[in-house]
């Protein structure tokens, strides 16, 4: 017998079979079909944009949005529990680590692994990597952030769409994401 085991042999959980048809799986969803937030479509028109703009002239709006929306974006603000369970998935691969993530918005096997094509895709795009799970939120470190414009207003719909919670408008979201190293992700009941 070989010294070296399979994780499989020592850690509870699906074989290693189970765990590749999961990420194949993972690879074949559609997640942004399901994943959509009610106004995803929705333009900023000139009137919000002057709503907004109205009484700024000595306060930057760019730096007004960015002090509003920092606990979407920067880890100062995030969520820390009392206590931590520590947990290393047996894995390597981003899409066959969302088996084991606990998320109020990928309650089904279904669900979880179109959870685990978000993660993959967020991982090519953004190196965002997810760092903390807490059942109804997701904290994620960016190595690439997205440029202003098309691309944060790209990754705002989506982070929207995984956090239906998030009382921000889109173009808030999208300024925070353009300027920020981290995401805060939170849907719950």
């Amino acid at each position: 017998m070989s010294k070296r085991r399979s994780w499989a042999h020592r850690w509870p959980g699906p074989s290693e079979s189970e765990l590749r048809a999961f990420a194949e799986a993972a690879a074949a969803s559609a997640p942004w079909l399901t994943y959509r937030h009610y106004s995803e479509d929705q333009q900023v028109d000139q009137a919000e944009i002057e709503y907004h703009a109205r009484g700024t002239t000595r306060v930057d709006l760019h730096a007004q949005v960015l002090d509003r929306v920092r606990f979407v974006t920067q880890t100062d603000y995030w969520y820390t529990p009392d206590s931590v369970l520590l947990m290393l998935v047996p894995t390597s691969d981003v899409r066959s680590s969302a088996y084991w993530v606990d998320f109020y918005g990928a309650l089904t096997c279904e669900a979880q692994q179109k959870l685990a094509e978000v993660l993959a895709q967020w991982r090519h795009r953004w190196d965002a990597r997810l760092v903390a799970s807490w059942g109804t939120m997701l904290q994620f470190q960016v190595g690439r952030r997205p440029t202003p414009g098309d691309e944060a207003w790209a990754a705002a719909g989506q982070l929207k769409a995984l956090a239906p919670n998030l009382d921000l408008r889109r173009w808030e979201v999208a300024v925070a994401l353009a300027a920020g190293d981290a995401w805060f992700v939170h849907n719950r009941p």
